[in-house]
């Protein structure tokens, strides 16, 4: 009986090493993989030489345009899928979608002090094509900083002296 016991704790212990054995490996196995892929990512994006500039599909109509959900609005209100009374929606303004334009590295820096502008360096209406790592628009000339583009509330006041375009109203 005593040597079945130890038999079977021998059994057991060996099949638990095995085990534990066998998640170390595979634990390693994880994090070499895991290393591999961050590093592709990392030299992808911040080694010398591999940055890309980001590229975009041809401008497609914005779908949040007053235009466009006015547009949207009357579709749903023609084939009924709303089950309540349309008429009680207002589509207007609440939001603005602008393309600042700064003029020397002054005016981009006040642009980006102003910490309630969430800004992008690049359009937020195009679909991106290609990823890079910036974006600079082709028909600024060499030596003036980048358009930013944002979208703010309606009442928000923009910074002043800092050239701007209004893209749309959303």
């Amino acid at each position: 009986m005593k040597s079945s016991k130890s038999l079977l704790f021998s059994i057991l212990f060996i099949i638990s090493l095995f085990l534990i054995s066998c998640r170390k490996d595979a634990l390693e196995n994880d994090e070499k993989n895991n290393n591999q892929n961050l590093n592709s990512v990392n030299s992808s994006v911040s080694n010398t030489g591999t940055e890309k500039m980001m590229e975009f599909a041809a401008q497609t109509p914005n779908p949040y345009t007053l235009q466009n959900m006015q547009a949207a609005l009357s579709s749903l209100a023609e084939r009924n899928l709303s089950q309540c009374n349309l008429s009680r929606f207002v589509v207007r303004t609440t939001h603005k979608y602008i393309k600042f334009k700064p003029e020397d590295s002054i005016q981009f820096g006040l642009l980006i002090q102003d910490t309630s502008l969430i800004l992008f360096d690049y359009p937020m209406d195009r679909k991106i094509i290609r990823g890079g790592t910036y974006y600079r628009d082709p028909s600024i000339p060499v030596g003036k900083p980048n358009y930013q583009w944002t979208c703010v509330k309606v009442e928000k006041a923009l910074p002043s002296g800092i050239p701007f375009e209004l893209l749309s109203n959303l």
